[in-house]
């Protein structure tokens, strides 16, 4: 009887010892992940980057902003973040799509990184709201990005409006 009962517990914790845990893997954001990030929430958030209403417009991907970026990789603009969803494409196919959705009575903005430096000291980051149209409007955003440590911060913005 106690034979069994050892060959029982051997198969049980065996069994247990074998079972394969999932374990979520942490990759680390990069600086320039970091700073896109802290960018992107100055510029929309609080409606720093003025024409960022267009940005909402219904469109085909209906909760998306649509985003692009002229100095970056496009796999490194992030897909959403908080509550925003982008849709991240290059500019000539978000105008390509802009144009097919002609149903619209207002046609939507796209989001663009247009600038991103490093300096000494810092980031400076140049963001827009652009228009497919000729004279469509929008706006842009300049923010000086401060790293300290392992903690940015904005230490200056300016934005206008383009029309």
């Amino acid at each position: 009887m106690r034979h069994i009962k050892f060959g029982l517990y051997l198969i049980f914790f065996t069994l247990i010892s074998c079972h394969e845990s999932k374990q979520k893997l942490y990759y680390p954001k990069s600086d320039t992940a970091k700073v896109l990030e802290l960018a992107i929430r100055t510029a929309l958030y609080h409606h720093n980057l003025p024409g960022s209403d267009p940005l909402k417009y219904p469109y085909h991907f209906h909760d998306s902003i649509l985003f692009t970026s002229e100095v970056l990789p496009l796999s490194l603009l992030p897909t959403n973040l908080d509550s925003l969803n982008f849709k991240v494409l290059s500019e000539s196919e978000i105008c390509s799509m802009i144009y097919a959705d002609s149903n619209l009575p207002h046609l939507p903005n796209y989001l663009m990184v247009s600038g991103f430096d490093k300096n000494d000291t810092g980031y400076v980051v140049h963001i827009g709201s652009f228009s497919c149209q000729p004279m469509g409007g929008g706006g842009a955003i300049g923010i000086y990005i401060l790293k300290a440590n392992d903690s940015f911060f904005v230490t200056h913005k300016g934005a206008s409006s383009i029309n």
